[in-house]
């Protein structure tokens, strides 16, 4: 018995395709298909029935990867607001591993000595957990920081993973290590700079269940953590979080489209914060520097 299966070229824009195979497959799952005299990837989409008037290939290989529903759903939202094809927003994310492991955060991999907060940055990340959806408006310097480690921690604690975004300009060795002295090898920094090898061992230890936090640039914003219940985004009116090839997204958005898909927390935050930011979302002040 064959199944039949509309698939997207991965990375392509290229029209949806019909191609067959002789097992059920799931929505979301890597495959590889022939196309014309080369082997490209793709992804499934939908099982439809057998086609009367064109013949169709066979599905070649599948593959240990494949992209969750909420992924295919977020996907399709992009190329239809972002106006590219589904292959190339379902390209932005990076799947899921059929060999991923589900291990609980221990308790002892991450310091519990918290960032001491002034009365003020209290005040602010107080406000800040009884919303869901919430723009920081802190001046530079006001602690802005000590606060996101403050709440990431408590996500943590409650099982939940997070992604903080922030301009590449901000990911300095010196933000590395004010991040691991808090939360050790639970988290990890993704950006556009890492080699082929770095970014492989990276998805090794999240594949793994060893990473509670991802840190980076925009494409953070995609990496494969399951159960997350916080995104932050840091200097969220930095023009680079706009992509400028398609799809062209905006990844502060987006965070908040995703956060509100999975039901997550999402923190904006900038001494300057963009007009639409400051209007749409509950705003917290931070007027003072931390250091007087």
């Amino acid at each position: 018995m064959l199944f039949y299966y509309q698939i997207s070229l991965y990375r392509s824009s290229a029209p949806i395709l019909t191609y067959h195979y002789d097992k059920p497959l799931q929505q979301g799952q890597l495959i590889e298909v022939p196309v014309k005299s080369k082997i490209k990837r793709a992804i499934v989409l939908d099982e439809v029935e057998k086609p009367k008037d064109f013949k169709t290939f066979e599905i070649l290989n599948i593959l240990d990867l494949y992209y969750t529903q909420t992924q295919v759903e977020i996907a399709k939202f992009i190329s239809e607001y972002y106006f590219s094809s589904f292959g190339e927003a379902i390209a932005l994310f990076i799947p899921f591993s059929n060999e991923e492991k589900n291990v609980s955060t221990s308790v002892e991999d991450i310091s519990h000595k918290l960032p001491t907060l002034s009365n003020e940055q209290q005040k602010a990340y107080n406000q800040l957990l009884k919303k869901d959806r919430a723009l920081l408006f802190g001046v530079t310097g006001s602690g802005k920081t000590e606060i996101f480690i403050s709440l990431m921690m408590k996500s943590i604690q409650e099982g939940k993973k997070c992604i903080f975004l922030m301009p590449e300009i901000s990911l300095t060795p010196q933000m590395q290590s004010r991040l691991e002295k808090y939360f050790g090898k639970r988290i990890v920094m993704w950006h556009s700079k890492l080699t082929k090898k770095q970014k492989d061992k990276i998805l090794e230890s999240i594949y793994a269940g060893e990473v509670d936090i991802v840190a980076g640039a925009r494409s953070a914003l995609f990496t494969p953590l399951s159960d997350i219940g916080l995104i932050i985004v840091d200097e969220e009116h930095d023009d680079s979080y706009k992509s400028m090839m398609k799809p062209r997204y905006h990844a502060r958005d987006m965070a908040v489209y995703i956060a509100n898909k999975l039901k997550a927390k999402v923190v904006l935050a900038s001494a300057t914060p963009s007009l639409s930011s400051y209007y749409k979302y509950d705003v917290v002040r931070l007027f003072k520097p931390f250091i007087q």
